[in-house]
């Protein structure tokens, strides 16, 4: 198994929806998050898919499968966290190149397990089941919602 490293500062976090977007009235709770990350000394890259939201996804299956395997082997970005789940991203998993995929960490739930599985399985890279990225928009992160930081700066040979 192959654990990657996302150290406490300077990292960069890639935001891409590959399952459902965001509807306008949800929009701000992004902008949010983006804030608090930063705050806490981290770094946001938003991809263009987490802006809409029709028919149950963010955007056509190619553009989300494309923004994340961008994502996922773009050297700047240490770890991709999507705004949340829905119910079509494994409607990805064709178009998905993770062999091509850097070492670093895809954290979420629901929907996002699928990915989550589908990558560990096939790379042999750990992934995360956490929060997904619009849970970190309040300006104090319960024990919960603040142990992803932990976990996943968790330095090779550590627990």
């Amino acid at each position: 198994m192959k654990y990657p490293f996302l150290g406490w500062t300077g990292q960069t976090i890639g935001v891409t929806a590959p399952s459902s977007g965001l509807r306008e009235q949800q929009q701000e709770w992004v902008e949010r998050a983006v804030e608090q990350v930063q705050a806490r000394q981290m770094n946001v890259r938003l991809g263009e898919t987490i802006w809409s939201h029709q028919l149950a996804e963010s955007a056509p299956v190619k553009q989300r499968a494309e923004e994340l395997n961008h994502m996922m082997t773009d050297e700047t970005i240490d770890a991709v966290i999507p705004p949340f789940g829905g119910e079509r991203a494994i409607d990805l998993l064709p178009e998905l190149t993770p062999a091509t995929y850097q070492t670093k960490w895809l954290l979420g739930y629901s929907d996002i397990s699928t990915l989550l599985l589908s990558l560990t399985l096939q790379t042999g890279i750990a992934t995360a089941h956490g929060p997904n990225f619009v849970e970190l928009r309040s300006e104090e992160w319960d024990e919960t919602t603040s142990a992803w930081r932990r976990v996943l700066a968790t330095p090779t040979g550590g627990t």
